[in-house]
């Protein structure tokens, strides 16, 4: 049986413009899905980062904040 490589998280807080986040472990690829229908991938992206959003997701705090600041137009991303 093959481990599953995919972790979601919803975004709930009604101020965010983001309202999802997959990361695959196994590809190291995070995926943010907006809540206007935009969509991207961000490739070779570190665990570390995805452990981080989790917290802030948790915490109720700006995970757009930190998106911004350390993966948007800082690594590969295609729209999907």
């Amino acid at each position: 049986m093959e481990d599953i490589s995919l972790n979601t998280l919803t975004i709930s807080h009604e101020l965010s413009k983001i309202c999802q986040v997959d990361y695959d472990s196994a590809l190291s690829e995070l995926s943010v899905f907006f809540k206007d229908g935009r969509a991207y991938k961000y490739f070779k992206i570190e665990p570390r980062h995805f452990n981080i959003i989790s917290k802030l997701v948790q915490e109720k705090k700006s995970v757009g904040k930190y998106l911004t600041e350390h993966i948007f137009n800082k690594y590969d991303q295609e729209r999907l």
